[in-house]
């Protein structure tokens, strides 16, 4: 047998090869090539097919490849993702316009949300050369995923060992592998196209101006080093503008206080506290509990507890109304609610009205059907008899439908009386004061509480305003 099957295995035992040398008229049978395979110790990733394919075609004298070993799996290194993207792109709206204004260029993220996801590496699989010996493989190597914590912000979900996590809301940021939350989003220009709109929970920090057109909104605090054109604004704590707060109709709304050094001609500025170290001229503003300026000079100024202002007014005599002991949440809820009342009213009056119209369209189509019914014994038109019964079925459906409308009307516009009727004793706050340290000018109007409301005709200096035990506006010296 060892000189008609010769088997050779190779130095790393990867391989077994195989050559058959019968004598001349003899064959090599498959069994045959087993034995001399296993006689010298080949046991594994034997290729039966091939053999055969030798054996049966007598392909002698050739070698060939008659076994191969299985090699190992190399376990696969562990790999991390970052699950937030860093690109920037333009908003687009639900309708598909792209928002020039709405530039992503902050990943915001909220508290809870994967980061950074770690698939863990495998272990490798061992392999087995063709004499049955195991053959090791090597586990793909470990990351560690603290290696990846930058300031603040982040943590290993304690869930899930496999990724980390936003331990708080705010914007994302990365370098190079580490990762962090931040509370504060610094910005050290102006707030334009380069940056676009922003929404974040984070406080928001503007070394430059807010251009106009653009809409920013904390869930904290905004501080501007600048000034804020035409831009919506609005922060969940306190708004600081350095230098103004310039002409334009979007709302700059802070839930805490709004500090600034002037406000010209803004139509809607609403905080809890509004304190300006200059003027306020020509604009609508709204505090909850005070407002404190140097000057006021025309618009509409609406505060609930106190105004102290050095001037009221101005030698020009232009119009300056200040409306005080009025809770401004809850007056701005009764505009709201007196505006839907009044929308409710015409809706109702509209839909009666058509109401009655189809009332009479039934009525007329009704009386038509009885007078061809009874013709018809008559050689009445039965496609005259369809028509009307059609337009008098339309007619019906139309009226319930009416019914159904007004009925909802009617109920909503109830509640919505009643919940005016509901806050109407809350309006007004109790000890509301007007405090002048300098001079109020002809033609301040000053409304206190729900009724009581003079204007102005006379320079007066030093005085307050406040209620007297019945209601009527006190004018006093300051002490």
């Amino acid at each position: 047998m060892k000189d008609r099957i010769s088997v050779e295995v190779a130095g790393d035992k990867s391989r077994a090869a195989v050559m058959l040398s019968p004598k001349e008229g003899e064959t090599v049978q498959y069994a045959e090539v087993i034995l001399a395979l296993g006689a010298k110790g080949v046991i594994h990733g034997i290729l039966e097919d091939a053999i055969k394919e030798v054996v049966e075609s007598k392909k002698y004298f050739s070698r060939f490849t008659a076994a191969v070993y299985t090699p190992p799996v190399q376990g696969i290194d562990a790999m991390v993702e970052f699950l937030i993207s860093e690109e920037t792109s333009l908003k687009v709206t639900e309708d598909g316009r792209v928002d020039y204004y709405g530039y992503e260029q902050f990943k915001i993220v909220t508290q809870g949300q994967p980061i950074v996801k770690k698939t863990p590496p495998t272990e490798g699989v061992a392999g087995v050369n063709v004499l049955g010996e195991s053959l090791p493989s090597n586990e793909g190597k470990d990351i560690d995923l603290q290696s990846y914590i930058g300031a603040g912000g982040v943590a290993i979900d304690p869930t899930d060992p496999n990724q980390i996590i936003a331990t708080r809301s705010g914007v994302y940021s990365r370098t190079g592998n580490y990762v962090e939350i931040k509370d504060v989003l610094t910005i050290n220009h102006d707030i334009d196209f380069s940056v676009g709109s922003i929404d974040a929970p984070a406080s928001l920090v503007v070394n430059g101006d807010i251009r106009g057109g653009f809409e920013i909104i904390s869930e904290k605090d905004i501080r501007v080093t600048g000034v804020v054109e035409n831009a919506y604004v609005k922060a969940g704590g306190n708004i600081e503008v350095w230098k103004g707060i310039v002409k334009g109709g979007a709302n700059v709304e802070a839930g805490g206080k709004i500090s600034t050094n002037y406000i010209v001609e803004r139509k809607n500025v609403q905080a809890g506290e509004i304190e300006v170290k200059n003027t306020i001229i020509g604009s609508s503003v709204w505090a909850q509990k005070g407002i404190r300026a140097r000057k006021i000079i025309g618009g509409r100024t609406v505060v609930g507890l106190k105004l102290e202002v050095f001037e009221l007014g101005n030698m020009n005599g232009d119009a300056t109304r200040v409306e005080i002991g009025v809770d401004a949440v809850l007056l701005t809820r009764t505009r709201v609610i007196s505006k839907v009342i009044k929308m409710l009213k015409q809706r109702l009056r509209k839909a009666q009205e058509e109401r009655i119209e189809t009332q009479f369209e039934y009525e007329e189509a009704s009386e038509g059907l009885e007078v061809i019914l009874f013709t018809s014994r008559y050689g009445g038109s039965k496609q005259l008899i369809s028509k009307l019964e059609g337009r008098l079925r339309l007619a019906g459906e139309r009226i319930n439908k009416f019914n159904t409308q007004i009925d909802a009307m009617e109920k909503e516009l109830t509640t919505k009386m009643t919940e005016l009727q509901e806050i109407a004793p809350q309006l007004a706050i109790e000890n509301p004061m007007v405090i002048v340290r300098g001079t109020v000018f002809p033609n301040v109007t000053i409304k206190m509480g729900i009724v009581s409301e003079i204007k102005n005709k006379k320079e007066r200096r030093n005085v307050c305003f406040s209620l007297d035990d019945d209601g009527r506006i006190m004018i006093e010296e300051n002490q």
